[in-house]
């Protein structure tokens, strides 16, 4: 189930950082690797804490979620890249300012 939603999670990511013009791939990466390394820190918590085997799954299962939630927000407070917004490309375009 994990592998089913890690491949949702990615194709949303996706969906948000290609339109604003990053890498989707690098943020894809992002969403597996803060996936795998927030369910296993959960899990390692919950271990610390002497719970038992459904407690430590259940609580790796929602930092997991919280790490992608966390991606999630920085992906749509990026910037966009994608457009001519920049500098360079208004440079010598100064002609409604003269007129």
């Amino acid at each position: 189930m994990d592998i089913i939603l890690l491949i949702y999670l990615c194709w949303r990511m996706k969906k948000i950082v290609k339109p604003k013009g990053y890498n989707a791939n690098t943020w894809q990466l992002y969403v597996v690797a803060a996936w795998i390394l927030a369910e296993i820190a959960g899990m390692v918590v919950s271990f610390m804490l002497g719970k038992d085997l459904d407690t430590m799954m259940i609580t790796g299962i929602l930092c997991a979620v919280l790490s992608y939630l966390v991606l999630h927000q920085r992906a749509k407070a990026l910037p966009d890249r994608s457009g001519n917004d920049d500098w360079i490309s208004k440079l010598g375009n100064d002609r409604d300012y003269m007129s």
